[in-house]
């Protein structure tokens, strides 16, 4: 099989368990063109991720701070009016608690047990945020409870134990608290980064 033939079988077989649509060749009926479109589709699916895990997590808040139902709807509302591309965390909250969160629809690289390059440098960056704020959106970021919320595949949890540990050799890092919310016991404060896996059913 060369190559074309195999990407051929990986996106009929793909688009029909996945759609459980008829068995016929869906590759050979698109053009050049459609597939472009395609692509600029698909490289909004990081969107629909992000949007389903922030939704999921919204629940578990909603279950760890005791939120009412009007706060619920409040928080699931002003998330769905933010634009994706705004430089703001992906979910902000002032009341009833203070909470911020980044949310990131990560899976390691090649089907592994490690994150990449590209995708350690962002958790970085939201690390960095979480902790010292953002310049256009807080300045300040010591009063909230602070997430971080990756997608509940045991692969995605082994990666990120895993970046963790060479964090801590980092003196960069030295300040850091970071915390499995699975892990936490008691009250949580406001100085530790908690790690949240969210279902992404």
């Amino acid at each position: 099989m060369n190559r074309e033939e195999n990407l051929k079988l990986e996106f009929n077989n793909f688009l029909i368990s996945k759609f459980k649509l008829d068995n016929i060749d869906y590759y050979s009926l698109l053009s050049t063109n459609d597939f472009i479109d395609l692509k600029s589709f698909v490289s909004n699916v990081n969107n629909i991720v992000t949007m389903k895990l922030t939704l999921n997590f919204i629940e578990t808040l909603t279950e760890i701070f005791h939120f009412s139902e009007l706060d619920k709807s409040n928080t699931i509302q002003n998330v769905q009016s933010v634009n994706p591309n705004t430089n703001g965390f992906d979910i902000e909250i002032e009341t009833p608690v203070k909470i911020i969160a980044e949310i990131k629809g990560y899976v390691p690289i090649n089907d592994g047990e490690t994150f990449g390059s590209a995708q350690k440098t962002a958790i970085k960056k939201d690390f960095n945020s979480l902790k010292n704020g953002k310049s256009k959106s807080f300045a300040n970021t010591n009063d909230y409870y602070k997430f971080f919320v990756l997608p509940d595949f045991e692969k995605t949890k082994v990666a990120t134990i895993s970046f963790l540990k060479t964090l801590k050799n980092n003196s960069e890092y030295k300040n850091y608290s970071f915390e499995f919310l699975s892990e936490a016991k008691g009250k949580l404060n406001k100085s530790s980064i908690y790690i949240v896996f969210v279902n992404v059913t």
